[in-house]
């Protein structure tokens, strides 16, 4: 089961396209790495999936009791909201370990 879907999520800055039709599902035991040149659009396509910022088109879909989190490259802890709010310590912690994170907080 996904805990984290996309689907046909695009985003643009200004006139420049960033990323188009994006659709992958992740699983609670995938591992992934975000790779890309300078300004290719790796931070906004974590801002979005963090719900920081909005897609042009497509949706994010968090499994219900998930938390997704990511520190920032100013090592701000953004987090998408959860159905019940988890401890921010707890959040942190789990997403100093591996960059970004998705997973199950309590």
């Amino acid at each position: 089961m996904n805990i984290l879907s996309l689907e046909n999520v695009s985003k643009t800055f200004g006139i420049k396209p960033l990323f188009s039709s994006v659709s992958f599902g992740l699983d609670e035991s995938d591992k992934i790495g975000v790779i890309g040149a300078n300004g290719s659009g790796k931070s906004t396509l974590l801002k979005v999936i963090g719900g920081e910022e909005q897609s042009d088109t497509g949706r994010v879909v968090i499994a219900n009791g998930k938390v997704i989190g990511y520190l920032s490259q100013n090592r701000r802890l953004i987090r998408s909201k959860p159905s019940s709010k988890p401890s921010l310590p707890e959040v942190t912690k789990r997403c100093i370990k591996s960059w970004s994170c998705c997973g199950n907080m309590k």
